[in-house]
């Protein structure tokens, strides 16, 4: 991109007067989502001005005057000290301080009236502004920025419109700039987590610029921006299956009629889910996990822009991962990935979970699901909806097939019943953004758990252990007091029971990983996800066999377990310009030029 663009005078610093900060809630809202979105915020205090510790942020600069100075040397002094241009960079909304609108809608005069939930939107329509003026600036003089600056106001709206971003125009694209106004649709709480990580910033960097959009208004309204960067399922429903073409229109994934396993069709059905947890029908009352009608009036606003508004990523690829059914299904070609080439690849394979999804509890559909499954105990079972819904993380172990029955009200269904994988208790988590891993961290995870039923039985006499994956996996085995659940306790390695690995285990190389996440991205369709991977344990009889018959060696299997859309990337070092560049990367392969 265009360098002047990168270093142009865009708006660095904001800075607000006592009055109008403590005498409106909703831009206080916004003090510390500015302050992690790159911008140096101040407060303007008049010298009768006091108010309480902690009312703004601690990032926030207070600016106090005295009866002898006026704000001019004040304010001049405090951008210098930052490094910022004034007036160039800084904006003021304090009265007295400031006169001209340089933000659609906010004046110097800006009261509870004006529409401070569209301030980081109209920062980005100003910043848009400029950098329209800027890109046109070397090839065609004041003429040319003359015409840059009218042609971006068609789209912003006239400066003098004092009704906000919300009289923009109807174009979502900006002629003359190379800058991308990603507007981004999540709850409150993610944007957080992803603005203190600084991943949504409101200073333009890389070409990229973030704002917040609101899906209770018209998206038109909120024009210019070139990109929609979502958390679609945030916002899930169940619904009954619609006809395949407007399922794939919606982005939506149905839960198939029929149970599957590694490798075929099978017999066991999906249901509808009552009240309980319990299945209220057979499959043809199915109720499939869907995105909600604001998400889908989001697609189809991108729809009708033309090809000039892209969607982070498509519903049909996100549809994918809020299904597990769907989700195993796409997971299962995981064992086509050849990684003998790699480095640390020699001798390993990786593939998904043997999975079947199911409709009952009751005997008869759990012994057809088990026999088309086709593996032993123990089992991990899932509600099929992933993500979005307050039961999505109910999940169980169940050490022994009776165990299953245990489950009615407990994990709702339909439900996925997977293999459970021993992995001596440690899980990668592994975090990409477009083509790059950002980054693996290796997290505790649930122990390694017995085969033989009468072991099983000493640890978890119910057979059956309940959690909730969002908040933590059960790191530990719960057992009696007796002398058998003790031995069988002592033989769950220290290793595992730590959660780290023992110092034989197998780790995953970069390269590995590489290659899983390009194979996930291309099967899902998907440039911002997280996959789980673990290592499946060498079981003692195993270790006994290749130590007699070294011809039978198994290859070292990799199980990649889960699949996640638009993760965190919380601690992850150098993350926010791996996703800038992801976000960019993805945005121009929708919207080429």
């Amino acid at each position: 991109m265009d360098a002047s663009v990168a270093h142009g005078p865009f708006i660095r610093g904001l800075v607000f007067s006592g009055a109008l900060l403590h005498g409106c809630e909703a831009l206080r809202n916004q003090l510390q989502l500015l302050l992690w979105g790159g911008l140096r915020v101040a407060e303007l205090r008049s010298p009768d001005q006091t108010s309480e510790p902690g009312a703004v942020p601690s990032g926030v600069d207070i600016l106090q005057l005295s009866d002898s100075n006026t704000w001019e040397p004040v304010l001049k002094a405090w951008a210098e000290g930052h490094g910022l241009q004034l007036p160039g960079e800084v904006v003021v909304l304090a009265s007295g301080a400031g006169d001209a609108e340089v933000l659609p809608g906010f004046t110097a005069n800006a009261g509870q009236d004006a529409p401070w939930p569209r301030l980081r939107l109209a920062l980005a329509h100003a910043n848009l502004l400029r950098a329209a003026t800027l890109g046109s600036a070397g090839a065609s003089g004041t003429s040319g920025r003359k015409r840059a600056r009218e042609e971006v106001e068609e789209d912003v709206g006239p400066a003098a419109v004092a009704d906000s971003a919300a009289s923009a125009g109807s174009s979502g694209t900006a002629r003359g700039s190379e800058l991308v106004v990603v507007g981004y649709a999540m709850k409150a709480s993610r944007e957080a987590d992803l603005a203190k990580e600084g991943l949504l910033n409101l200073v333009p960097q890389d070409g990229v610029v973030f704002a917040p959009l609101d899906l209770s208004q018209p998206l038109e309204s909120q024009l210019p921006f070139h990109c929609i960067l979502h958390k679609a399922s945030d916002e899930l429903e169940y619904g009954p299956p619609s006809p395949p073409a407007a399922a794939a229109a919606a982005g939506e994934s149905a839960v198939p009629t029929a149970g599957r396993g590694v490798g075929g069709e099978g017999a066991a059905s999906a249901s509808s889910t009552g009240d309980d947890g319990g299945a209220s029908g057979g499959g043809a009352g199915l109720l499939v996990p869907r995105f909600g009608p604001r998400v889908r009036a989001m697609a189809e606003f991108v729809s009708q822009q033309g090809g000039r508004v892209s969607l982070l990523d498509p519903l049909q690829s996100t549809a994918k991962v809020i299904n597990r059914t769907e989700l195993g299904r796409v997971c299962d070609s995981l064992s086509q990935v050849a990684l003998q080439g790699a480095v640390g690849g020699a001798g390993v394979v990786v593939r998904a979970p043997r999975n079947v999804t199911i409709a009952s509890y009751e005997p008869q559909q759990l012994e057809a699901a088990l026999k088309q499954l086709g593996c032993s105990a123990p089992f991990i079972v899932k509600p099929v909806v992933a993500c979005g819904t307050p039961d999505s993380h109910a999940m169980a172990l169940a050490l022994w097939p009776q165990a299953l029955g245990g489950l009615a009200g407990r994990v709702p269904l339909p439900a996925v019943v997977q293999e459970f994988v021993n992995h001596d208790a440690t899980i990668y988590k592994v975090y990409v953004a477009g083509n790059k891993v950002v980054f693996h961290t290796v997290r505790p995870s649930i122990p390694n758990v017995p085969h033989t039923r009468p072991a099983a039985e000493a640890l978890v006499a119910s057979g059956v252990l309940t959690f909730d994956s969002l908040k933590s996996l059960p790191t530990k085995l719960p057992s009696d007091a007796s002398p058998a659940a003790s031995a069988a306790s002592a033989a769950v390695p220290a290793a595992a029971a730590a959660a780290a690995p023992a110092a034989t285990s197998f780790t995953p190389s970069q390269e590995v990983l590489e290659l899983l996440a390009a194979h996930l991205r291309a099967a899902l369709g998907l440039s911002l996800f997280g996959f789980d991977v673990v290592v499946r344990t060498v079981e003692e009889d195993e270790e006994q066999k290749e130590a007699t018959e070294p011809h039978a060696a198994k290859p070292r299997e990799l199980v990649v377990v889960d699949v996640n859309y638009f993760p965190s990337y919380r601690g992850a070092k150098g993350a926010p310009a791996l996703f800038r560049t992801a976000v960019l990367g993805a945005h121009r392969a929708q919207v080429p030029g």
